[in-house]
């Protein structure tokens, strides 16, 4: 592996080269490395997505509801359904989502859910009924949502 102790550059379409007078690159090359960020989601990033979902998140969900903690697991569920909506599962969100809303109705009265908390459930539950084809329920949900948020 050589050194690159000494780059020279000159201007115009000239390469750009080592010391060893290696070729590093041209001026119509570009240098930027390639982040995390700019992958696209292909099946590694949904397979690994989804399995800490299944390691991480719906554990920790049961937990709280095993430990009487209904406003974590009440979120647990929801960042579940989120991860799963993110992989594109509809069907799965939809399964955490209708245990947080088991979950919401049980506690109805307790007031122990946070308003965005209710207010991202109801997002959620728009955004599945969205992809899942049903355009008009997804709208009245989004419009309760607007309304929680006060908008």
């Amino acid at each position: 592996m050589p050194v690159y102790s000494s780059l020279s550059s000159s201007p115009g379409n000239a390469p750009m080269t080592s010391a060893a007078g290696q070729v590093l690159a041209t001026s119509d090359q570009t240098t930027r490395l390639p982040s995390k960020t700019d992958r696209k989601h292909d099946g590694m990033c949904s397979r690994e997505c989804e399995a800490i979902v299944e390691l991480v998140l719906v554990p920790l969900s049961h937990h709280y509801l095993a430990m009487d903690d209904a406003a974590r697991a009440f979120y647990y569920f929801l960042e579940c359904a989120a991860a799963y909506l993110h992989v594109s599962n509809n069907y799965m969100a939809l399964m955490k989502l209708n245990k947080a809303e088991v979950l919401r109705n049980s506690l109805q009265d307790a007031k122990v859910i946070a308003r965005f908390d209710e207010a991202t459930f109801f997002r959620l539950k728009g955004e599945v009924c969205c992809g899942m084809g049903h355009i008009k329920l997804a709208k009245k949900i989004i419009r309760k949502v607007l309304n929680l948020l006060k908008r």
